[in-house]
């Protein structure tokens, strides 16, 4: 649904059309509280031209001869506007020409609906009165990506090829995982006889970060075969479902946060410098991590700006947490807490 005043426009959509790309507009609101309506399809070029048109009623509201509309079955009055700077300029919402028009170039163009209003005075075109509604159904599609603008066309295929690089770097994840997981469990079996604090260092060799790993992978996985089939349904039909909306900003929230997490913890120093974070340090992460979550699935559920704001703040709030860890990672200053005690295996073997 389009809302636009008596005199005035408004820009309907912007499309990447290929020469032979269409436009098929159906008319879905009342024909009696619609007159005055048309629409107007514009180059980048024509539409900075329609723009510099001082007068929409003496230039554009150009009332010209009355036809009849055998789809509708009523008779309507075509525009004459003063010069045609537009491919399709002031055109009546029931004139045949506006289903499966085909454009001229392979250009950007601009669809345009105008009220011209009806009124015994000109002057009421420009008056305070209400605006009208209308509600309008429109497809814009190319001969070689559908619905998809020529600036989107690649995106489905990228999406897919993305989808492939993430489901072999799962795969290659879970190898390591398994791999990482027998060796140890080979080593375990072949030191028994060492003593309890060789076997802890064994024991701490950065499987769960393996499994944490896998795990951040498989969700950027998931994202993108989201996104890939988002891309497909809209080239396909031409709209997006709210269910897929939900789900794909759903999934990179989730993906988002996992992956910051992850950052988080290797950057205090788990699986890296220690085998187990400060309790005080848990604690804060993952009440920081449910905050944020719980922010950006709430926000999940608006497709708008503030969406990618709270993208933006997840950002702002984790990125310096994570390089403050880094610093005092390379400070030495994060140490082991509660029980543990600093060990080093030296060259020989022997425990200092």
């Amino acid at each position: 649904m389009f809302s636009v005043a008596k005199g005035a426009f408004a820009v309907i959509d912007r499309f990447d059309f290929e020469t032979g790309g269409e436009l098929d507009l159906t008319w879905k609101s009342s024909l009696a509280k619609s007159k005055g309506i048309n629409f107007s399809l514009c180059t980048r070029t024509e539409w900075d031209n329609f723009l510099s048109i001082n007068d929409t009623t003496a230039d554009i509201c150009v009332a010209g001869s009355d036809h009849h509309s055998e789809e509708y079955d009523t008779t309507y009055t075509s525009y004459k506007p003063t010069e045609q700077v537009c491919e399709i300029t002031a055109v009546n919402f029931l004139d045949p020409i506006l289903r499966g028009y085909k454009v001229k170039e392979r250009e950007r163009y601009t669809l345009v609906i105008t009220n011209c209003g009806t009124c015994e005075h000109s002057s009421c075109f420009f008056s305070s009165s209400p605006t009208t509604s209308v509600q309008v159904r429109y497809s814009l599609t190319n001969p070689s990506c559908g619905h998809l603008s020529l600036s989107e066309q690649n995106n489905p295929s990228f999406y897919v090829a993305l989808t492939n690089v993430w489901l072999i770097l799962l795969l290659v994840m879970a190898i390591l995982t398994l791999r990482q997981y027998l060796l140890s469990r080979r080593m375990q079996v072949a030191h028994r006889s060492l003593p309890d604090e060789v076997l802890a260092v064994q024991e701490n060799d950065g499987q769960p970060l393996h499994i944490a790993l896998t795990i951040m992978v498989l969700s950027k996985l998931l994202v993108s075969a989201i996104t890939a089939y988002w891309w497909e349904h809209e080239m396909e039909t031409g709209t997006i479902p709210l269910y897929l909306t939900l789900l794909s900003n759903g999934a990179f929230a989730v993906s988002e946060c996992l992956l910051f997490g992850i950052l988080l913890l290797v950057s205090s120093g788990w699986c890296t410098l220690s085998g187990s974070l400060d309790l005080e340090e848990a604690r804060t992460m993952t009440s920081s991590m449910i905050v944020l979550l719980s922010t950006l699935m709430f926000f999940s559920l608006y497709d708008n700006a503030y969406y990618f704001i709270s993208l933006l703040v997840l950002y702002f709030c984790l990125l310096p947490k994570t390089f403050a860890y880094l610093a005092r990672n390379v400070d030495g200053s994060i140490c082991p807490t509660g029980n543990q005690k600093v060990k080093r295996i030296g060259r020989t073997g022997q425990i200092h």
